[in-house]
This record gives C-alpha cells, sequence and structure tokens, in this order.
C-alpha cells in the first residue's frame, strides 16, 4: 500500500505543478541574487586570501585575552610606525607597491581592518562576556531582584560562562552571507503552502474519487490508509529539507569557504550577542530542523482541515485561509525594520515599536515563526512564563509540537467514520 500511495502522491499532477513552481522560485532566488554579487565575493574571496596570509605571519596565536592584546599593540604599533616613515620621508604611499596589495597604501587600509576585526573578537568580544557574567551574578546576589529576574540572571551566567574557541582568518564573508540567507523566508512560507496544497489533495482524494465506502469499510483500512498518506507527506517534507539543507551548506561554503563555516556564529556581529554554541554549518542543519516541523504542522492541519470537510477544494480554501492569516501577522510584524537598506534610496531603517512587539509575542507560540529562525539565534531570547525564564525558540517548538500531535490524533479519529458508509437500517 506504501509504495503504491507514494507512487500516486508523486505522479499526481498537483504535486509536479506544487514542486516545479517551488524548484522554479528557489532557483530564480538564488541564481538571480548570486549573479548580482558574484563579483563582489569572488573579489572579496581574493581579499581574504591576503588578509589570511597577512595573519599568518604575524603568528597570530593567542591563549587569552591579555596575550591577544599584546599583540594586537604590536601589530598596531608596526602599521603606525609604517605610516610614519613614509610621512617623514615624503614619499607617496598610494604610488609605493605594497607587501600584500598594490600599494602601500591599500596594506595599511587592510592592516587597520584586519587588527579592528582581530580585536573585536579574541578581546572587546571577551571582555563584555566577562562583563555581561559578573553583572548577572551580581543581580542574583542582590535581594532586591524579583524571582524571575534572579532566575534569568542565572540562564545569562550559564549560557555565557563560556570559552569560543576562534581561528584567525578573515570573517568579512560572513556578512555576505547572512545577508544572501535572510532572502529565504518568503520561499519557506511558499513551501509552507505547497505541502498545505498537496496534502489537502492527499487527505480528499479517495472523497473526489468516490472511494470512501470502500476503502474505509475493510478491516484495518482506516488506520493504514491514514497512516501511510501521513508517512508519504512526511517523507517528501523530509526529503525537501535534506536536499535543501545540501544545497544550503553549499552555498554557504561559495560564500565563505569551508574554514569559516566550521566557525561559531559569534564571528558575525549580528551574532555576537548569541548564547548558542554552533558554528555556521551547524546553525544551518538546526534551522532546516525547524523548517521541518512547520512542514509537519501544516501537514497535519491539512489533515484536520479534511476531515471537516471531504471535498478537496473546500479544505483547501479553509486550509489556506487559516495559514494566510497566519503568514499575514507574521509578515506584518516581521516589517518592524522600514527600509532595511534593501530598497533603493533608503539609508535610514525606521524602527517601529508596535510591529516589533507583537512579534515578540508571537514569536514565542506562532509556529510559522519557525520558518525564519534568525531572531532566536541572535541574542538571549527569552519569555516570562509563570514566573520562569523560557527560550521563545524552545516555547515555539513545543506549541509546533503539541499542535501537531493534536491536529494528527483528531484527524486520525475522525479519518473516515465506518458509520457514515454503513447502509441505513430499515424500520
Amino acid at each position: 500500500m506504501y509504495g503504491l500511495e507514494a507512487k500516486r502522491i508523486v505522479s499526481s499532477r498537483i504535486f509536479i505543478f506544487l514542486m516545479l513552481i517551488l524548484f522554479a522560485y528557489y532557483a530564480y532566488v538564488n541564481v538571480n541574487y548570486i549573479k548580482q554579487v558574484h563579483k563582489g565575493i569572488e573579489n572579496k574571496k581574493e581579499n581574504a586570501e591576503t588578509i589570511n596570509s597577512y595573519i599568518a605571519e604575524m603568528n597570530f596565536n593567542v591563549t587569552d585575552i591579555e596575550s591577544a592584546n599584546d599583540l594586537i599593540i604590536k601589530m598596531k604599533t608596526e602599521k603606525n610606525e609604517m605610516v610614519n616613515h613614509y610621512i617623514e620621508s615624503g614619499e607617496d604611499m598610494y604610488s609605493i607597491p605594497g607587501k600584500y596589495t598594490e600599494s602601500v597604501f591599500e596594506d595599511w587600509n587592510m592592516q587597520e581592518g584586519v587588527i579592528s576585526n582581530l580585536e573585536r573578537i579574541y578581546v572587546e568580544y571577551p571582555r563584555l562576556m566577562k562583563k555581561t557574567v559578573l553583572h548577572a551574578a551580581q543581580l542574583i546576589n542582590d535581594d532586591s531582584q524579583s524571582d524571575y529576574s534572579v532566575r534569568e540572571n542565572k540562564k545569562i551566567v550559564e549560557k555565557y560562562n563560556t570559552v569560543r574557541e576562534f581561528s584567525p582568518i578573515d570573517n568579512s564573508l560572513s556578512s555576505e552571507w547572512y545577508d544572501f540567507y535572510g532572502i529565504y523566508k518568503y520561499f519557506y512560507i511558499i513551501a509552507a503552502f505547497s505541502f498545505l496544497l498537496l496534502s489537502a489533495d492527499v487527505f480528499c482524494s479517495e472523497n473526489s474519487r468516490r472511494l470512501e465506502g470502500m476503502v474505509y469499510t475493510a478491516k484495518n483500512g482506516r488506520g493504514k490508509l491514514f497512516a501511510t498518506k501521513a508517512s508519504v507527506l512526511v517523507l517528501l517534507a523530509f526529503l525537501l529539507t535534506l536536499f535543501l539543507t545540501a544545497v544550503d551548506i553549499g552555498l554557504a561554503d561559495y560564500f565563505m569557504g569551508s574554514k569559516l563555516i566550521h566557525e561559531p556564529l559569534q564571528v558575525n556581529d549580528s551574532f555576537m550577542s548569541s548564547p548558542f554554541n554552533l558554528s555556521f554549518i551547524q546553525y544551518i542543519i538546526l534551522n532546516n530542523v525547524l523548517r521541518f516541523t512547520v512542514l509537519l504542522f501544516v501537514i497535519s492541519l491539512a489533515a484536520a482541515v479534511s476531515q471537516l470537510s471531504r471535498k478537496v477544494f473546500v479544505s483547501a480554501v479553509i486550509d489556506c485561509v487559516i495559514m494566510l492569516i497566519i503568514a499575514a501577522i507574521f509578515i506584518y510584524a516581521s516589517g518592524y525594520m522600514a527600509g532595511d537598506g534593501m530598497e533603493i534610496g533608503v539609508t535610514s531603517p525606521e524602527f517601529d515599536m508596535k510591529k516589533y512587539e507583537l512579534l515578540t509575542k508571537i514569536r514565542a507560540f506562532l509556529p510559522i515563526c519557525l520558518i525564519n529562525p534568525r531572531e532566536y539565534f541572535e541574542n538571549l531570547d527569552y519569555i516570562n512564563i509563570f514566573g520562569f525564564p523560557i527560550s521563545r525558540l524552545v516555547s515555539c517548538l513545543s506549541v509546533t509540537l503539541l499542535l501537531t500531535f493534536l491536529f494528527t490524533i483528531f484527524a486520525f479519529v475522525r479519518y473516515g467514520s465506518v458509520l457514515k458508509f454503513l447502509p441505513k437500517k430499515e424500520i
């Protein structure tokens, strides 16, 4: 039964149509973006090789903040001495070939950026974490603090009191990948709608072909058929997630290189306050696992709705209305930064506090928020639930899995009630 059902679903017109649209959009988004930034990425990769050569020559092997700070001071001194030498001699820094670049001035400019970045990672970041932990520890011992504040600060100490190992390599390309990875939000919304429509068709197919009576009155027919349909859809969602994860990792390797994708997230400015011990490649995998749970939720929602109306069109309309409302709330709240620099002529983003507060609330329970889980990882993101600090990510994931379970149970219990198809007794 499983093989036949899988073959029927995969060969159905709606599956082929939806997957063609989905993959066409996915290919368009990726190819269009990469075409725009390819030249710049290749130039930055060349610059990264030059920067890594410079760092290697400096033998930047440090074990603590003090040794890192001493080496950075030495690098600053050498850089300043080089500049002063050319200023005193009156030589033109722009016309003299540099050791690493085309001119001495470009060498100096490169060194300025490298030193600033190394200082941020090896000195400023550890000091910020230490300061954060010490401040939280003081609040824990402060009798004037509420129970929730004490519990929250214990979480801060637990999450930030750790040592992260960074490699002395250029990490500027992580910003390019960060911008690219943010364009996927709408693609996964389309993916969710695709599985919603596909699931509506799958769970209502017997009704459309007038086979309900024959299938559901067979011994164990109802349970086997529902389990088969659900498992095939879950497998398809898993395979899609697996494919997208492989592509995402490949694209991350293209943008950042094989070394940088294994670095901690904290090398990127946007993740500086992240409490998670994740590399970029682990982050990508975890992101797609969370998106997979959204697809599971969508499949279970369609299964449940299909038991309220066994007609494909009616079920699909109800499913889409529910998801459109959820997606509209999410998209509206996600626009709290009006003008994020992506639009032509926009230079100063405008912060919308009402939208931000709404997003902060819904991210704790609205399943679709897991489609774009970036903000869960950028900061210590906790919500007060009965006086206890609970991660919004854990809260939203728990709600998503709970709803998925409840919808699945409801759909299974009501799936093709046998009594509906039995002949009425004559009086």
